[in-house]
């Protein structure tokens, strides 16, 4: 496989939803990008900025989840070639077993006033609450690039 076709999910919000308290990704705008399987992670998020019309230089937050994933506690963040080369393999194995396989599912978060070279997984500056609320608004705050202690 070559390309390989994303659906692009911008501008909503992940939310509890229902009485399981299922996270959701609800609103925004979902778009279909294809690109080259072995696209830089660079050009990636020039790809998906440009697909948004999201300002040059703005910094974006990507994840991602495989198909058969059921719900949203199982996204995978995307920070560098290796992220991306480790997806695009995982993606054309469960192609080569299934080609009803045909995408993966991306979630864009544009982070406001932080540079993401400044944001390091498992760092305190993504989760200033983590174990306040069971980690759901700290997971949300991560996602979306907000303080979490601005939610009620």
């Amino acid at each position: 496989m070559t390309r390989t076709r994303f659906i692009c999910s911008y501008g909503g919000k992940i939310q509890l939803i229902g009485r399981a308290n299922k996270l959701t990704y609800v609103g925004g705008i979902n778009k279909l990008l294809y690109v080259d399987c072995r696209i830089s992670f660079k050009d990636m998020v020039a790809e998906v900025s440009g697909l948004f019309n999201i300002a040059a230089g703005g910094d974006v937050f990507l994840k991602y989840q495989l198909p058969g994933r059921d719900g949203l506690n199982s996204l995978v963040s995307l920070n560098n070639d290796n992220d991306l080369c480790r997806m695009m393999l995982k993606f054309d194995r469960l192609y080569s077993l299934d080609p009803r396989v045909s995408r993966i599912r991306l979630f864009v978060f544009q982070i406001p006033n932080k540079p993401l070279n400044s944001v390091k997984p498992n760092s305190d500056q993504l989760s200033p609450n983590l174990g306040k609320d069971n980690g759901f608004n700290s997971f949300r705050a991560d996602l979306e690039g907000w303080d979490s202690s601005s939610w009620s």
